[in-house]
């Protein structure tokens, strides 16, 4: 009596009809490894490289801008608030004239304690000139893209 046929090995590539074993489709196992920042003197070299000196400079003028502007609406904010808030010029007599905080006005006197005026008036400064240089933000941010894609 003849022996069944053995099975196939669990390794062996099944059969194509015409006798020839199928290839398997390729599928790697490996992960791309994790992403690396560079460094701050590597990215400064490739910067150099692709663009020359002058690519670390790329954006300074709207930098200026946006930051010139952003100091400059801060510090107007934050001084017409402080202002209102109560903060007069007092003349001394022999010395340079002095800021003091005086009386707060009566919109202000029954929810704001004397303390938290500065932190108010910087906080709400900060905030407001934040939102209004933030289009210049998105500028700049444009500009690097434009760069980015003219050279390549």
């Amino acid at each position: 009596m003849p022996s069944p046929p053995s099975p196939e090995p669990a390794n062996s590539l099944p059969q194509h009809p015409s006798g020839t074993a199928a290839t398997a489709p390729h599928t790697p196992n490996r992960r791309a490894p994790p992403f690396t920042p560079p460094t701050t003197l590597q990215a400064v070299r490739t910067v150099i490289s692709a663009s020359g000196i002058r690519g670390l400079y790329t954006g300074w003028q709207l930098h200026f801008i946006r930051d010139t502007l952003g100091t400059a609406l801060y510090f107007a904010e934050y001084d017409v608030m402080r202002h209102m808030l109560g903060r007069k010029k007092v003349e001394r007599a022999g010395k340079d004239d002095e800021l003091v905080q005086e009386n707060m006005p009566d919109w202000a006197r029954s929810w704001l304690p004397e303390g938290l005026i500065p932190f108010l008036c910087g906080s709400l400064a900060g905030v407001s000139s934040w939102a209004m240089i933030y289009p210049v933000d998105v500028s700049i941010f444009a500009s690097y893209w434009v760069e980015v894609l003219i050279s390549g």
